[in-house]
Order: C-alpha cells, then sequence, then structure tokens
C-alpha cells in the first residue's frame, strides 16, 4: 500500500509501555498502520494482545500508567477547503479534547450501559464527550443533544433541536420524536447502543472507532447494529476501525485487517487476503475458532497455551511456544513483515525462502474452498 492519496490515518513505529508494581508491560510494539479514506480496517486478536491500547493511545485516552515510547500517528483533515495534517501523539490532551475527540475522530466502546451513566440523562454525557460540562443534569436527551449540536455547530436552538431528532432517525431509533425525552434506563441495550453511535456521530466526525460494539448484545441486535454502522459509513462517507477477536464480525465488515498478537502485528491485508490465503499460523487458530456449521467436530477449536507475560522480554515469535509447527529459529529472532502481495504481509518465519513449505491445516483449506464456493454462487445469483 505505497499510495497516500487516500490515507487519513497514518501511524508508524507505535510503541506503548505501562508501569506496574511488578515492572514495565510493553504492549504495543513497533506498530504501523493505515486507515483510508471511506474504509473499514478491523484491528482483531485476543484479549491483551494490544487492539484497544493502540486506539486508546491515538485518541489521547490512555490510563495515567501509560506512556508512548515512540512513533507518529498522522491524521489528515479538511477544515473548510483546507487540507490539514496533524500528528496525534504530539497533541496534548487539551488539544486532542478540544480538537480531535468527537468533532473529528469518536469511538464507540463495547457496552453501552457503561457508556451511558444509568443515574443520568443521556446529555449530559453527551455534554462531557464533547467537552461541554456546564449544561443542566435535569435536561431531557433532546434538549442536551441539540444544545450541543448548537454551542459546536453555531447553529439555532430550532435548527440543532430538528439535528438530535434527524440523528436518532439516521440509527433507526424507534419513535424518535419520544425518545428524545428518554433517559438511559428506560431503552434497551439495542436502543443505548444507538444513542451511543447518534452521540459518536453528532459533530460529524471523520473516523468511526467501535471497540468491541456488539459484545453485550444478542445476536439479532448484534446484525442489525452492524448493519447500521454500514448504512451510516456510505451515506456519510466515513471511515470506520472495529476493534474484535470475532472473525465473523470482521467477515461481515471489513475492507482491511490488521491481526494483532502480543503487542505487534502478525499479519495484514485485505479482508480476502486473511480469509482466503492467511499465512500466519497464529491467523489460522483465528479462523478455525469460528464457529462452523459443516466441521465434523464436536467442540470448537481453541488455540493451546496462553499469550506471552509481555512484562518479559521476548526472544524470537511470541507465537512459537503455542504454534504447532514451530522452526528453530522462531525462539530466536522476531520475523519482520514478510510481502505476500502488494496488500498482503505476515511475520513469520514460514514465509522466509528457505523455510520448510507448510500449507494451512486441512480443515481451514476446506473451509475456505467453501468459502470460495459459496462466493462465486453468490456472484453469479446477482
Amino acid at each position: 500500500m505505497t499510495d497516500k492519496s487516500n490515507v487519513i490515518l497514518d501511524v508508524r513505529g507505535l510503541s506503548v509501555s505501562f508501569s506496574t508494581g511488578r515492572g514495565t508491560v510493553r504492549a504495543v510494539r513497533n506498530l504501523d498502520l493505515e486507515l483510508r479514506k471511506g474504509e473499514t480496517l478491523a484491528i482483531v486478536g485476543e484479549s491483551g494482545s494490544g487492539k484497544s491500547v493502540t486506539v486508546k493511545t491515538l485518541i489521547g485516552i490512555l490510563s495515567k500508567n501509560g506512556r508512548v515510547d515512540s512513533g507518529t500517528a498522522l491524521f489528515r483533515y479538511r477544515e473548510g477547503e483546507t487540507e490539514k495534517e496533524t500528528d496525534l501523539l504530539a497533541l496534548s490532551k487539551k488539544e486532542m479534547r478540544r480538537n480531535i475527540n468527537g468533532k473529528r475522530i469518536s469511538m464507540i466502546f463495547q457496552d453501552p450501559m457503561t457508556s451511558l451513566n444509568p443515574t443520568m440523562p443521556v446529555g449530559a454525557q453527551i455534554a462531557e464527550t464533547i467537552g461541554l460540562h456546564n449544561l443542566e443534569p435535569a435536561v431531557t436527551v433532546g434538549e442536551q443533544l441539540a444544545e450541543n449540536i448548537r454551542r459546536h455547530e453555531k447553529i439555532s436552538r430550532r435548527a440543532a433541536a430538528k439535528r438530535a431528532l434527524e440523528l436518532l432517525e439516521m440509527v433507526g431509533m424507534d419513535d424518535p420524536e419520544r425518545r428524545l425525552k428518554s433517559y438511559p434506563h428506560q431503552l434497551s441495550g439495542g436502543m443505548r447502543q444507538r444513542v451511543v453511535i447518534a452521540i459518536a456521530l453528532a459533530c460529524g466526525p471523520e473516523i468511526l472507532i467501535c471497540d468491541e460494539p456488539t459484545t453485550a448484545l444478542d445476536v439479532t441486535i448484534q446484525e442489525r447494529i452492524l448493519q447500521l454502522i454500514r448504512d451510516i459509513q456510505i451515506k456519510t462517507g466515513i471511515s470506520v476501525i472495529y476493534i474484535t477477536h470475532d472473525m465473523g464480525v470482521v467477515a461481515k465488515v471489513a475492507d482491511y485487517v490488521t491481526v494483532m498478537y502480543a503487542g505487534r502485528i502478525v499479519e495484514r491485508g485485505t479482508a480476502e487476503d486473511i480469509f482466503y490465503d492467511s499465512r500466519h499460523p497464529y491467523t489460522w487458530g483465528l479462523l478455525l475458532a469460528m464457529p462452523d456449521l459443516y466441521t465434523d467436530d464436536e467442540t470448537l477449536y481453541t488455540i493451546p497455551g496462553n499469550p506471552p507475560d509481555l512484562l518479559q522480554d521476548i526472544n524470537g515469535d511470541a507465537f512459537a511456544a503455542r504454534n504447532p509447527t514451530p522452526l528453530y529459529i522462531d525462539t530466536r529472532r522476531v520475523p519482520p513483515l514478510f510481502q505476500i502481495s502488494p496488500t498482503h504481509y505476515a511475520a513469520s518465519w514460514l514465509l522466509y525462502k528457505n523455510a520448510p513449505k507448510l500449507d494451512c491445516p486441512a480443515e481451514l483449506r476446506k473451509r475456505v474452498d467453501r468459502m470460495l464456493k459459496e462466493a462465486a454462487y453468490d456472484s453469479s445469483a446477482l
């Protein structure tokens, strides 16, 4: 991916660590990311792989014991007719809150009940999101939302109220006029998540970050929320980053996929690259762990072992101890990202020119063949 003309976010060499009572945790190590305008990037991996730390670093909400050790994060945006560029990592927290958070980059968290305090009207929390802390907490959802839009966009109260209603209509809220006066405890989980999405979209951001946005919802509502975000993306042209461990979600939403393990990128490419031609043993494990209607196994596949302790120095490939087919070099040298195609890279010594030729597991190959046949059938039916 050498063409930078359409890149809205370009992260290079990001390393993040945390100081703890036991030592320093190196949570993200030398990470590179690209996000293009109007496209969806999925960052996938197990808990503790560094996914959420990465995006929290980019929007300046790291915990107090976290620090950025190195890296740049160039964010390109338009202000009026002018194209601008800023390094997110060089901004203070005050500058992030004033100029970036909510206004240009918004984030949806996984549990709407924790995102929306049930003891406060939703509008008061909308105010906190945009950095306006001086509004009355007893005001209803719609009034608070309208007030924030009015102050931020310098429009009249009537126009702001209309915009608040339009936002709830955009996110598919049932009976939006009545919901404008509701409090969080009066809404279902799916409705609360729609309110959270409306809050995130209130100021027209260029990037929307979704951190496991469907984890706390049932399967039917999950599907609706994913489709809602996709519809909004098509309508507004917003760029989206998904943080998830669920490869099923990735298959539905992603244009590009980045697979993280132990704070590093182990594979990246288009969604087709990752699902049809994955090359890293960890990615194979994630794909095999997806539920499948045609598998002969009675139990779901699980990757053996546990992730490494990031308090310790990691010599070689961090996945070596869990790799069913490790090489001698895996425990001695960190693999670089080998290029497979112009869009596809993987950090595995199996891709070294002198390495033994190992194909993906037979069960995964069967799944890939089925997916390719289904994709070909769907294309021919159009």
